[in-house]
């Protein structure tokens, strides 16, 4: 632990700065760079990150009515009420 006796006002940001805010400032800049893309390349941004955190990449990103319906029938009755709501 590093003790700070008397810090001047100048040295009180940096003394009260966190590692996790350094951390959070990260993770928003992640986050915007990511909604950017998508909103400028729409389906290629969206392939790139899914093969760069997610190493895959689906064979469309559109999903049938069809398919839709199906899958919904497979979530638990809270989960679907949710939805619906």
């Amino acid at each position: 632990m590093i003790r700070v006796e008397f810090p001047s006002r100048k040295a009180w940001v940096e003394l009260a700065r966190r590692p996790f805010q350094e951390a959070q400032d990260e993770f928003r800049d992640t986050v915007s760079t990511i909604i950017e893309a998508v909103r400028l390349e729409g389906d290629r941004a969206l392939t790139r990150f899914a093969e760069r955190f997610d190493r895959f990449v689906p064979p469309a990103w559109r999903v049938t009515t069809a398919d839709r319906d199906a899958r919904a029938k497979l979530a638990p009755v809270d989960v679907r009420a949710a939805i619906d709501q």
